[in-house]
């Protein structure tokens, strides 16, 4: 079997985080060694509702969040997004972001309000947004934020 998308996005996360977790409703297919896997407990289908598991779960402060469908991110690009002082994100990715154990409580409040769009967290976390010019001396096609979510897409980055 050949590298998954989620693997490739692992290794890349491992490099720089002290501890990395795949949250999801269902066990990867492969076990990823020095990698925690958190079933997100939630039947219905949202980010923000990864975002409250790992959040729960994290035994940092800060902790970095990566699409799984994000498979040509660079080890750089997270290490500046994780080195930001206040909770951030990429311009035009709410899914690359940095969120910190405090914001927990913003998202419990998002749900029990019925609000799911990260946006909104984002926006209640005051989160600073890194403009994808101050990462083109990381990643100067921007590819760390190609999501591959068809074959299409998968055939793009080929």
């Amino acid at each position: 079997m050949g590298e998954t998308l989620l693997d490739r996005s692992v290794k890349v996360a491992k490099e720089i985080g002290k501890e990395v977790l795949v949250v999801g409703k269902f066990e990867p297919v492969r076990k990823h060694p020095g990698v925690r896997w958190v079933r997100e407990p939630f039947e219905e289908y949202a980010p923000l509702y990864g975002i409250f598991t790992a959040l729960k779960e994290a035994r940092f402060k800060k902790v970095l969040f990566l699409p799984g469908d994000a498979p040509l991110i660079k080890e750089r690009v997270l290490r500046y997004i994780s080195q930001q002082p206040f909770p951030a994100f990429v311009e035009g990715n709410f899914l690359h972001c940095l969120l910190f154990k405090e914001n927990l409580f913003l998202v419990e409040e998002l749900l029990r309000k019925g609000e799911f769009r990260v946006r909104e967290l984002l926006k209640r976390a005051k989160a600073r947004e890194i403009k994808r010019k101050e990462l083109k001396t990381f990643d100067y096609k921007g590819l760390s934020f190609k999501n591959v979510n068809t074959v299409k897409d998968y055939w793009e980055i080929l």
